[in-house]
């Protein structure tokens, strides 16, 4: 079990997410103290804004997902999943065990990956430092700077981060899946229709029923663009037809 290093700092976070519907406040903290810590270590990565992992528990074998472009020339980029091989560790300032290294076998590369000293497709990596926000069991947040390598367990994940990968087997889990879109984006996925898996039930009104007016309304809007491109390289299309953004285009169109 590795723990991060964190402390308190006051900058804005790389990025953050709408507030909550309920009152979000910031814990006023000179130091970050013994308790505050406990809850922060003890939270799911899901409780911060960049999905820092307090603390990580992991084993040799153990299937990981980089969260960090690390050296997108060799393929250590945010999505690559890999395989956990090894470990070097050091001390953190509350004596807790930190990650210094963590040695991964990458499954798949783009391309294969030879750094001296180590094995084909093993890459090494090393401690971020990232600003987060971070919500606490009481409905406060506080802002901290957290050093942690960027992995994230990889048993499953979500169709909007499946996108762009193919599996030979793949398990798909469709009944929280909220709309037609999610249903091909798990199923589009798979190798085969022979590796896939659908765990559980689904909702068949979700791919049978008819398009949403919003979608319908949607498709509308590409093809007319789609002509009124067509006119336009041809030479056509009226100079009266412009405008900056697609509804004033549609909208001159169809004046």
């Amino acid at each position: 079990m590795f723990y991060s290093n964190d402390s308190l700092t006051q900058s804005k976070p790389e990025h953050t997410s709408k507030p909550s519907a309920r009152s979000r406040r910031r814990l006023k903290l000179s130091t970050l103290t013994d308790e505050v810590q406990e809850c922060l270590w003890n939270a799911p990565s899901s409780a911060n804004t960049q999905l820092v992992p307090g603390k990580l528990e992991l084993c040799k074998g153990l299937p990981v997902m980089i969260r960090h472009n690390t050296a997108t020339e060799l393929g250590i980029t945010k999505g690559q999943e890999a395989v956990v091989y090894g470990w070097q560790t050091a001390i953190g300032k509350r004596n807790q065990l930190l990650l210094d290294t963590l040695f991964v076998e990458l499954v798949n590369p783009p391309k294969l990956v030879k750094i001296d000293g180590l094995p084909e497709n093993m890459a090494p990596l090393t401690w971020n430092m990232t600003s987060t926000e971070c919500n606490l069991p009481n409905d406060y947040f506080v802002q901290i700077s957290r050093s942690q390598v960027d992995v994230l367990p990889n048993f499953a994940l979500t169709n909007y981060a499946s996108q762009g990968k193919t599996r030979l087997y793949n398990v798909a889990d469709l009944n929280n899946s909220r709309t037609h879109q999610a249903y091909y984006t798990t199923f589009s996925r798979s190798a085969s229709a022979t590796g896939t898996l659908i765990m559980q039930g689904f909702d068949n009104k979700k791919i049978t029923g008819s398009a949403t007016g919003a979608l319908r309304q949607e498709f509308r809007a590409l093809e007319l663009l789609d002509h009124v491109t067509k006119l336009r390289y041809e030479g056509k299309l009226p100079a009266k037809v412009s405008g900056t953004w697609r509804h004033e285009v549609i909208k001159s169109f169809r004046d």
